[in-house]
């Protein structure tokens, strides 16, 4: 699974007229960073830090010719090597209209901190046929989480875990930023080739949604793929915030599902509950090893369940203090916070470690479905008396 926090670094031009560029570039091997080409334009210091941190100086490669500089791409030689393990740039052709996409940077207002664009509001509006301004060809819909995106530059593109491009400007409107601009990075594979940059090259993405079907047919032959997609969450949460773990769990499912009125997938909820050994034999072995992977697990469930009632309240204008209509807000959009943490755990895993859409979505609903067992996942009956 990429590590945005691992792949990313802030871009410091430093110029000999005292005046600083900043932007953001990617990791795609060991010493050497892409970046958007204006951010290091005319640059005499090129600077590269993780949040804060200086980590080393840069040059531009040799091999960026004016084709490449008017796709607005760049490639940074670092004087030093960082650890890098991953293969996660692909080429692909097209993506498809509604797709999600995330990525982090470093926009100039904020140098560190919450500065990652989850996939919650982030679309791909669509794929251009030809280049626009000859060097975009993906326009991106975003949260609007800031009102300029100057310093994401550079960013990656990441879709379904994959980088499939890089970030290179911003639209606006009255001064406020209403869409991104991105380069597949299939455009750029003659470029990749001459800096012997490995990479994969795939028609399609495979794109995974939201399934409401719950496979057990798949549950008895997932055993080893559990191991590490659950494994995979871990480190997506560290550090984490340590709490009071509650142990105590609804021995009766049904009611706990009847209480939080979740119909359309109680039943299959049920039946899949039968399969919770083979989670706690997983999370067993994973705790054996890495201490506290289980306390993180749980409570990496319990956040994005909290994260799933944040957003209903916020799209409702629900008042999270009055109680009773915070129930009844959840009670009537049951199908919504199962689809929210679904997607927010298709996010964290290795998808890649799955063969099929189908087992995908299984091993989701059975982490759901822990979720609700372990009261980490809907409301607690009121007076409830099981232990």
């Amino acid at each position: 699974m990429i590590n945005l926090n691992k792949i990313t670094y802030k871009i410091i031009c430093e110029s000999e007229d005292g005046s600083d560029n900043s932007g953001t570039g990617f990791l795609v091997s060991k010493n050497k960073i892409i970046t958007a080409y204006h951010v290091v334009e005319d640059c005499d210091v090129i600077k590269i830090y993780n949040e804060t941190q200086y980590i080393c100086n840069a040059t531009i490669s040799h091999n960026i010719n004016e084709k490449f500089k008017c796709l607005d791409v760049a490639i940074l030689n670092l004087d030093k090597n960082i650890d890098f393990n991953n293969n996660d740039v692909f080429l692909v052709k097209n993506i498809n209209p509604g797709t999600k996409w995330k990525t982090r940077g470093y926009p100039a207002p904020k140098s560190a901190g919450d500065n990652i664009l989850y996939h919650d509001d982030n679309i791909v509006n669509q794929v251009l046929d030809r280049l626009k301004n000859n060097k975009i060809n993906v326009e991106l819909e975003h949260q609007k989480k800031y009102g300029s995106y100057k310093g994401f530059s550079g960013a990656p593109l990441v879709v379904e875990d994959r980088i499939v491009g890089i970030i290179v400007t911003e639209s606006t409107e009255q001064g406020k930023s209403y869409e991104l601009n991105a380069l597949l990075l299939n455009e750029i594979e003659e470029l990749l080739k001459l800096e012997e940059i490995s990479f994969n090259k795939i028609d399609s993405l495979p794109i995974i949604e939201f399934d409401y079907q719950l496979n057990c047919s798949f549950v008895d032959s997932m055993n080893s793929e559990l191991t590490p997609l659950i494994r995979s969450i871990i480190p997506v949460y560290k550090p984490w915030r340590k709490s009071k773990v509650d142990n105590k769990k609804i021995v009766n499912l049904k009611d706990k599902l009847l209480y939080n009125e979740v119909n359309h997938m109680a039943k299959r909820y049920i039946d899949q509950s039968s399969y919770m050994s083979l989670v706690e034999s997983v999370i067993d072995e994973i705790d054996s090893n890495e201490p506290e992977s289980r306390a993180i697990f749980l409570w990496a469930i319990n956040e994005a369940y909290i994260e799933s009632k944040e957003f209903l309240f916020k799209e409702y204008d629900i008042n999270s203090l009055d109680e009773v209509s915070s129930l009844n807000c959840i009670r009537q959009n049951t199908s919504k916070v199962i689809e929210f943490i679904f997607n927010k755990f298709k996010n964290n895993l290795d998808i890649r470690e799955v063969e099929s859409k189908e087992k995908l979505s299984s091993v989701i609903h059975l982490i759901i479905c822990y979720g609700i067992i372990n009261c980490k996942v809907f409301e607690r009956p009121n007076n409830y008396k099981g232990s």
